[in-house]
């Protein structure tokens, strides 16, 4: 790592330095450069060459919108660049205990986002409606860049699945289990 590298005047207000989880890493920690970068110009390659050459870091991240992303990616890769994301993560919250509720795993198999896959809007989108279609998650969150980040049933829960129904109160009653 480039802990103990000290960043020059000119990148002192433009990069963040943070601490990324790695196992495999000494420490167990990556650190993990990111260069905020108001327009793509002389001046902010200038940065990243500056940045790269004074630590030399494992991972270095570009904060870019996605209009200056594609000033990166050439012609027809363009339009498939701004589509594609990466699932971060996928987190199963309050689902209820018990032999009759689906398991977290089980949930996750329905999804085809999958935590570090590229996964497009039209997936996260299909995540979405697939989790709400089931009747058990009361509210589904998509993400740009994150896949599905998080879903959590509410008290609002009555349908389970397209077959099975269950009257709100038994639900309510589970749910404050």
């Amino acid at each position: 790592g480039a802990c103990n590298v000290k960043l020059p005047d000119s990148l002192l207000n433009s990069v963040v330095v943070l601490d990324a989880p790695n196992p495999a890493a000494p420490g167990g920690v990556t650190k993990v450069y990111l260069l905020a970068m108001s327009h793509v110009s002389k001046v902010s390659v200038d940065q990243v060459r500056q940045l790269v050459r004074c630590v030399r870091p494992e991972v270095l991240g570009l904060e870019l919108c996605k209009d200056r992303l594609g000033l990166l990616v050439d012609g027809q890769e363009d339009s498939v660049a701004r589509q594609l994301w990466h699932c971060r993560r996928i987190m199963v919250e309050g689902l209820p205990a018990g032999p009759e509720w689906p398991k977290e795993e089980h949930v996750k198999q329905l999804l085809r986002c999958q935590p570090g896959k590229p996964v497009s809007s039209a997936d996260i989108e299909a995540d979405v409606n697939t989790l709400l279609a089931t009747g058990f998650e009361g509210s589904a969150q998509g993400g740009q860049g994150w896949g599905i980040e998080t879903f959590r049933p509410t008290k609002n829960l009555v349908k389970l699945s397209n077959k099975m129904f269950l009257p709100p109160e038994y639900v309510e009653g589970l749910l404050a289990q």
